[in-house]
């Protein structure tokens, strides 16, 4: 890693009014209170079902149509029931989309929202949906819930996705600032406070999951205006640390969801920067981990030592007529971030290919001792590629590796060259 140390100069301008104590009127008015609200999703994760999973709507589901049909959309322990309907029994073509919120899949008096055609797309048609706001009963409390989405329908396939927003607001005193702040549910399973959690066994990952997201609420707060558009607002993953005003507060909330509080960690800040532009990192410290969504500057986190866990990426193509390169990449190489200083994280090209083996596909070869050769690429940083388009230009493939096996006298019995998939 190279490291760019930072100047090292103090210029301390001092404000009355910045250091004098909130207005008692303030101290008064609900610091610490929060409130449900709906609202637009943070990171947008969708609800989703597909082709298999619809079926043709009980004749006791309070449904209108005789070919209304109904798809499960789950998240964690939440299940809900949409039936894709319309507003008479005999309508040509659906108009309307039911949700059950109880998973019952009984739809009589449920929200519903008008589907509104957009017209053809290739062999059938795309849908949407809202956004409208209702009132959701779950687990004993009332929800407010902001809803939109999406439907596409073919003759042989159909596609339903579904967003839910949702979220905890008031205000929190961090020092002597008090800010507006949200919890946001972006895992859209309804239950706010949800966070993210990585535990280390033999000093590696133990329970990390990049399949989803990182499956963890959102913590907003607003250091200006408060009204969460005009900024600036500093995020952080629920139950991670978040910079508000150049210091790190740990933000814990109440198990009923009604109060919320901030305390300085003490943490000093190191920064990261990174060799190219990404999306959707995810950058692993051994206490705390961080989502990236701008990496055109650089990212303040802990002074501690890190992995870039998984990133996105899409270069500039070289030519008009290439399309742009794009890959993905998972689990680079730690590397530290001290105090005061910050670090290029190399990612991306130049990549290096090798050949990968591994053991156990008798179930595959027919053989327990089967012994199978991969093409594997890593990138700069060595994080593993596991998703690649290169169109070629400057950031074209690296020549595939050249195997060869020799028999334990040494004669060669085996030759190839490893292809690309």
């Amino acid at each position: 890693m190279k490291k760019t140390p930072i100047l090292k100069g103090l210029v301390l301008l001092i404000a009355a009014a910045a250091l004098a104590e909130p207005p008692a009127s303030d101290r008064q008015a609900g610091i610490g209170d929060l409130t449900p609200i709906a609202c637009a999703p943070h990171r947008a994760q969708p609800l989703f079902s597909y082709a298999h999973s619809f079926a043709k709507a009980a004749e006791d589901s309070g449904t209108v149509n005789p070919h209304a049909v109904v798809a499960t959309l789950n998240s964690g322990s939440l299940a809900i029931k949409a039936a894709i309907d319309s507003d008479t029994a005999d309508a040509k073509a659906s108009n309307v989309i039911r949700l059950d919120f109880s998973g019952e899949g009984k739809f009589e008096g449920k929200p519903a929202l008008p589907l509104k055609a957009l017209g053809r797309g290739g062999a059938g048609t795309n849908y949407t949906f809202g956004p409208s706001t209702f009132n959701i009963q779950r687990d004993g409390r009332t929800i407010p819930v902001r809803v939109h989405g999406s439907y596409y329908k073919e003759p042989t396939y159909r596609g339903l996705q579904v967003y839910l927003g949702t979220a905890l607001a008031g205000r929190c005193a961090f020092g002597r600032q008090v800010c507006a702040v949200r919890l946001i549910d972006d895992n859209c399973n309804l239950a706010l406070g949800d966070a993210t959690k990585v535990s280390y066994k033999d000093g590696k990952i133990a329970n990390l999951s990049l399949t989803r997201g990182l499956d963890a609420d959102t913590l907003a707060v607003d250091t200006g205006d408060g009204t969460f558009k005009k900024g600036p607002v500093q995020t952080s993953l629920c139950g991670q640390p978040v910079l508000v005003n150049g210091a790190w507060y740990e933000v814990k909330v109440s198990p009923d969801g009604t109060k919320i509080s901030a305390a300085p960690t003490g943490a000093k800040s190191g920064w990261i920067r990174f060799a190219h532009r990404t999306t959707g990192a995810v950058l692993l410290g051994t206490k705390a981990v961080f989502e990236v969504s701008d990496s055109q500057k650089p990212v303040a986190v802990p002074a501690d030592r890190y992995l870039i866990a998984r990133y996105q990426m899409s270069l500039e193509a070289d030519r008009p007529d290439r399309p742009r390169p794009t890959m993905t990449a998972e689990m680079g190489k730690l590397f530290d971030v001290p105090a005061g200083e910050t670090l290029t994280a190399p990612i991306g090209p130049p990549l290096t290919a090798s050949v990968e083996v591994s053991h156990g596909f008798g179930g595959i070869l027919g053989s327990s001792k089967a012994v199978v050769l991969s093409l594997s690429l890593v990138d700069a940083g060595g994080a593993k590629v596991s998703y690649l388009h290169l169109p070629g230009g400057k950031y074209g493939r690296p020549a595939p590796p050249k195997v060869t096996i020799h028999d334990a006298n040494g004669k060669e019995v085996y030759t190839c060259t490893m292809e690309y998939g």
